[in-house]
């Protein structure tokens, strides 16, 4: 993924600090299409090739305090804030979609040049060879996304939102169950069912999660999986690639004199 890095960061509360500046631009860059960092400090570390761990926890949790002197007054002007209280791990960049909305004045000025052309030719009558517009999303959009959940395409049927909840809660064990499917939830499901509709994947993924200690509430903080960490963007693919597996215990190192068993 990416982000779009605007030069007024440089004027921006964080500027002085040039280390703590250079984490967010990485995290940025890191983040998925919602602004998830869904990573341990280590892997950013790898990622971003930082020479030094301390050095990127002093900077994460300057972006988690909270700052008097930011531009923008939501949660006190921090930038990132834990995705799950219960680990230490994981971020959601705050005001992210705010981030990728931001248009140069070099956009907004050719966006306003199409719209003075288009004017122009629809007031001299001039119809052909003009470019359609982009159609505006609304909440039709979404009205007809429900509409076709279980419809027949081309001989398959698609996956309904309510198919994922019953695999979850079939297949859940001691993971939270999932009461109720609200819109918030039911447009997540749809846009990952739209991107992976095989529920065989999606019912490994949940057998497999439901077998991890970590997801079980095995870890430090006794955190335990639900079904909104289910259908983040990217949970699938990192169950699938075991991410979350269980670590498998190397062999008991041997003390001076003592045989092998």
């Amino acid at each position: 993924m990416y982000a779009k890095v605007f030069g007024k960061i440089l004027d921006s509360s964080i500027a002085e600090d040039w280390y703590l500046r250079h984490v967010f631009m990485d995290l940025l860059v890191l983040a998925d299409r919602d602004g998830i960092v869904d990573m341990t400090l280590e892997a950013i570390a790898r990622r971003t090739n930082a020479p030094d761990i301390p050095m990127l926890k002093r900077a994460i949790s300057g972006l988690e305090s909270p700052d008097t002197a930011s531009r923008t007054e939501e949660d006190d002007g921090r930038r990132i804030e834990r995705i799950d209280e219960h680990r230490d791990w994981g971020w959601k960049i705050i005001n992210f979609e705010r981030y990728r909305k931001l248009k140069t004045t070099e956009e907004l000025r050719e966006k306003n040049r199409e719209k003075v052309r288009r004017y122009r030719e629809r007031k001299r009558g001039v119809t052909g060879n003009v470019p359609p517009s982009t159609p505006h999303v609304t909440k039709d959009a979404y009205a007809s996304a429900y509409a076709s959940e279980g419809s027949t395409e081309g001989g398959s049927s698609k996956p309904d939102s309510d198919s994922l909840v019953q695999l979850w809660n079939r297949h859940r064990g001691v993971l939270l169950e999932c009461k109720r499917l609200s819109a918030k939830r039911r447009r997540a499901v749809i846009s990952r069912l739209s991107e992976t509709p095989d529920l065989s994947r999606w019912e490994a993924g949940i057998k497999r999660a439901a077998s991890s200690k970590f997801c079980s509430g095995g870890g430090d903080r006794k955190w335990v999986a639900d079904f909104d960490w289910l259908i983040r963007p990217d949970t699938l693919t990192h169950i699938e690639e075991g991410r979350y597996d269980d670590k498998k215990a190397g062999p008991r190192k041997l003390f001076s004199g003592e045989a092998p068993e």
